[in-house]
């Protein structure tokens, strides 16, 4: 066989035995987090789609990575909520992604032996279930792409004896902030390659040259780091991604990585140091530079991770690059150094590495996915049903969740009855969220019920919005302070007390709400209406009122709550 034949041949048992582990997720469906990402964070139906472009060519924004939305909603403006092009979508990278580490250990290292070892290594890691079960990880997946590619580019560059200049510097650039664009991991890249040119070029000319491109993306990598926790957005106002600046908390978060890299394993800072120390002697004593950078990549790339409360293990794609080209590095010395013909060795080495990998992760690869499973059923049962439904819906219609599975307050039923009927004018009303408010022998102001506890789901069809009668309202003044009153009127409703359905558009969700007996009209049709106290600021939308608890009638008024 041919140099080249022997790469493919390679090359397809690392995919074979990728997909042999991992083949089940690509039937995975969605979870409420994808939901969440389509319509809410990434603004399907309320948020321009080339927004998201112009965030992703701004770079330093408070946008929530804007590379994964327009991935999000390319994908479901093309297919829906059908699962199958997302989930091929996530593996073709996922393939590629296998590509782009071996091609990284390759010009890193310059040996074909190293970077096959290494990108197997890389391929399958059970801990990172997530990334092949839940198309939620495709922001990493996508950082991925982009970070190691613009690291191959840069690494190739320096190794000719070169600096990035010109054109390659703004691809390098590019390459870099897409990465960004896709996910916070990428912060880390100021690190990465500091510490390369610390272990490869230390004692290289053209300083200033070797500066420019690090002190450039170090600058981005501050500012964008800087906008994403101050400027208030769904990053900075979450708890969950609020970074903790201290080292007791840091090595919690290690040890945390750690556990999960080590296959659920118990692991305390001082062993786990200790530990480290001693690789890196190892890799300093046997002078591979590739394994020292492997250990010091692994590490820094952690380092965005170890602030925030910890993450599943897919959060670890890319930390576990570094120790794939560490432990490919290390197994390829050892190739080196056997009596027997080095081809010969390398091939054993790699066959018997791919069998025991193989035979080592297959049971736990039989329940990667598990966790979701409970959740995906819930959420396809709930959309089969309400698309089998095609009730008559107009924009704007409000439909009420009877009964479902989800804790007290969660929108995971507004996002999916937006996506499923391709409506973000659509509300969802729940009785836990409505509290006092739900009256369960009023239905009227419903499109639609559903009842999502049952099996299968049933959708009971109300009143179409649109064949409700239309009446004038008028509210004054224009806006009103919290505790004051406004002056309604609505002709030929005298003596009447008014229900009102009102919309709130300049909440993030679109919210809506309903007054009850929130006024009666006097013989003129006039009424005055107090604002609570603990009102939420913001334009209120009169959309329909019900005068004297019977018809619903489409209206069209508006007034501010100021602060």
């Amino acid at each position: 066989m041919t140099r080249a034949q022997k790469l493919m041949a390679a090359g397809s048992l690392i995919a074979v035995y990728f997909l042999a582990l991992t083949w089940r997720g690509l039937g995975a469906w969605f979870t409420g987090d994808d939901l969440t990402n389509i319509q809410f964070l990434h603004g399907f139906g309320q948020r321009p789609f080339a927004m998201l472009l112009v965030h992703c060519a701004v770079v330093i924004t408070p946008e929530y990575r804007p590379l994964g939305g327009a991935v999000y909603r390319i994908l479901y403006a093309l297919f829906g909520l059908e699962p199958l092009p997302f989930r091929l979508f996530c593996y073709a990278l996922l393939l590629l992604n296998l590509f782009l580490a071996g091609l990284f250990v390759f010009v890193l290292t310059g040996s074909r032996i190293n970077a096959l070892l290494a990108a197997l290594i890389f391929a399958v890691h059970t801990s990172m279930g997530g990334l092949y079960f839940n198309t939620g990880t495709l922001y990493d997946i996508l950082c991925f792409t982009f970070g190691v590619a613009s690291l191959i580019l840069y690494v190739h560059v320096r190794l000719n004896g070169a600096v990035l200049a010109g054109r390659r510097f703004i691809l390098f650039l590019i390459l870099y902030g897409l990465a960004l664009d896709s996910k916070e991991m990428a912060i880390a890249w100021p690190a990465l390659l500091i510490s390369y040119e610390l272990v490869f070029h230390r004692a290289a000319e053209s300083r200033r040259g070797r500066f420019l491109p690090i002190a450039t993306i170090s600058v981005v990598a501050a500012l964008y780091g800087l906008v994403k926790t101050q400027v208030p957005n769904q990053m900075s106002m979450t708890p969950a991604y609020v970074p903790h600046l201290s080292l007791p908390y840091m090595a919690e978060q290690l040890n945390h990585y750690y556990w999960l890299l080590l296959w659920n394993r118990p692991v305390q800072t001082i062993p786990l140091l200790v530990s480290l120390a001693a690789l890196l002697a190892l890799a300093i004593a046997l002078r591979s530079r590739a394994m020292v950078f492997g250990l010091l990549f692994a590490n820094l790339a952690l380092l965005p991770l170890a602030v925030i409360p910890g993450r599943s293990g897919f959060a670890l794609y890319i930390p576990y690059l570094g120790w794939a080209l560490y432990a490919g590095t290390f197994l390829s010395l050892l190739i080196s150094r056997l009596p027997a013909r080095r081809d010969f060795a390398a091939a054993a080495c790699f066959i018997l590495l791919l069998g025991g990998l193989y035979i080592g992760q297959r049971n736990a690869a039989a329940h990667m996915g598990d966790d979701l499973i409970a959740q995906e059923k819930i959420l396809r049962s709930i959309y089969d049903g309400v698309t089998a439904a095609k009730p008559d819906l107009a924009p704007g219609s409000r439909i009420l969740i009877a009964d479902d599975p989800f804790g007290p307050v969660n929108w995971t039923s507004l996002f999916l009855i937006r996506l499923a009927w391709h409506d973000a004018t659509l509300w969802v009303d729940r009785p836990s969220q409505l509290n006092a408010a739900f009256d369960p022998a009023d239905l009227s102001i419903y499109s639609a019920v559903v009842h999502a506890a049952t099996s299968p789901v049933r959708v009971s069809p109300g009143v179409p919005l649109i064949r409700e009668p239309e009446t004038v309202v008028r509210v004054v003044p224009a806006s009103v302070s919290r505790g004051g009153a406004v002056s309604v009127e609505a002709v030929g409703f005298p003596g009447c007390s008014l229900d009102v359905e009102y919309r709130m558009p300049d909440d993030e969700l679109a919210r809506s709400g309903l007054w009850k007996n929130w006024c009666t009209l006097d013989a003129l049709g006039k009424c005055r209406a107090s604002v609570d106290r603990d009102a939420e600021r913001g334009i209120v939308q009169i959309r329909r009122i019900r005068p004297c608890g019977n018809t619903w009638h489409r209206a069209n008024a508006s007034f501010e709550i100021l602060p």
